[in-house]
């Protein structure tokens, strides 16, 4: 039986390990892992202003995952919520309780600000996860995801106007 997984806020110093997470889970995500530098993890997730919060999960002294995290707000049922923008656990330690001990740490900080509820969306092919979301209790909604980035969204800053508009 491996030794319990101890979970604890993200500080500075690990900046570097969480940078390597974070590509390691856009690579099995199939995403680009060249935006996330370890510049953008310290001033995004550990800087001063920090746009989300990040835990992580340590057994037998080594990082073996991680979770971001920020608010979020669902006005059908005026609730307080936080989002799970990443929950990664290494290949090595999945099955043992690392992300189960990640989100439960998490729904706890969401309860002690006031939160009712967690939310997250994986890949359709992600089974994996799905498997493990399900065994915990979540329930699975169908949704298309929307974003807007790139020169869409500043064409949608400059009032919708398309650089083909001009």
């Amino acid at each position: 039986m491996p030794d319990p997984v101890s979970v604890r806020p993200a500080v500075a110093a690990d900046a570097p390990v969480l940078t390597e997470l974070m590509a390691a889970l856009n690579r099995h995500q199939r995403d680009p892992v060249e935006h996330m530098t370890l510049e953008r993890v310290r001033a995004d997730a550990l800087g001063d202003d920090p746009w989300f919060e990040t835990l992580i999960a340590e057994r037998d002294g080594a990082v073996v995952g991680y979770v971001c995290f920020h608010r979020a707000y669902e006005t059908a049922f005026a609730a307080r919520g936080f989002y799970v923008q990443d929950l990664y656990v290494t290949e090595e330690a999945r099955g043992g309780g690392v992300g189960k001990a990640l989100v439960a740490a998490v729904a706890a900080l969401a309860r002690e600000r006031g939160a009712i509820y967690l939310w997250w969306v994986s890949k359709l092919w992600n089974v994996e996860a799905q498997a493990a979301y399900a065994q915990w209790g979540a329930i699975e909604e169908q949704v298309k995801a929307h974003a807007l980035f790139g020169e869409p969204f500043d064409a949608l800053v400059r009032g919708g106007e398309r650089p083909d508009d001009r």
